[in-house]
């Protein structure tokens, strides 16, 4: 992991505000899972850690670490012991070309928005590989993983399920994907 290959003094001083930030949660949220809002944690791990902060640009990263560009996502771990799916960007901009694509043709698609969106954030960065840097998050307790932030293999996607809630989760033989 790449928090692992960090100053120690540096991850020391992350994970204790990241406690903090869980101890005031109470005042946001009724739940017993801590609430940290997200913008908190990029900023968190950017101070903290020394990375550039690049939150607010319309790419895949949030922070960028020598040659490793992250992006930071926070979540309730419900589902992370079953692979949690990785997110796909909405593609906003491209949103009305998708209304008549099969759910196969509107994956495939939204696949390959995504493989160029990883190519051009490694490109416009400088970076040579890309990251999930996970805060999940669960009743009385937060975890820190990494995963790769891989492209999508297009041509071994299959739909497993779609309709509910307007999302569709999918595979590539190597992650799940929710779009």
């Amino acid at each position: 992991m790449l928090i692992d290959r960090l100053p120690k003094e540096k991850v020391e001083k992350y994970t204790d505000l990241i406690q903090v930030a869980c101890s005031l949660s109470k005042l946001f949220s009724d739940s017993d899972k801590p609430y940290i809002a997200y913008r908190l944690t990029e900023n968190l791990f950017c101070e903290c850690l020394g990375a550039e902060n690049v939150s607010r640009a319309d790419c895949s990263i949030d922070a960028k670490v020598g040659s490793v560009g992250v992006g930071i996502k926070t979540f309730v771990e419900t589902g992370i012991k079953k692979a949690q799916p990785q997110k796909i960007a909405e593609f906003n901009k491209d949103s009305s070309s998708f209304f008549a694509l099969s759910d196969e043709d509107l994956v495939k698609k939204v696949s390959e928005l995504r493989n160029k969106r990883l190519e051009f954030t490694k490109r416009n960065y400088g970076v040579s590989s890309l990251i999930y840097h996970c805060i999940t998050r669960d009743a009385g307790s937060v975890r820190i993983t990494e995963l790769n932030m891989d492209p999508i293999d297009t041509e071994k996607i299959r739909v497993l399920k779609s309709g509910e809630n307007n999302t569709i989760l999918f595979t590539d033989g190597n992650h799940r994907y929710r779009f």
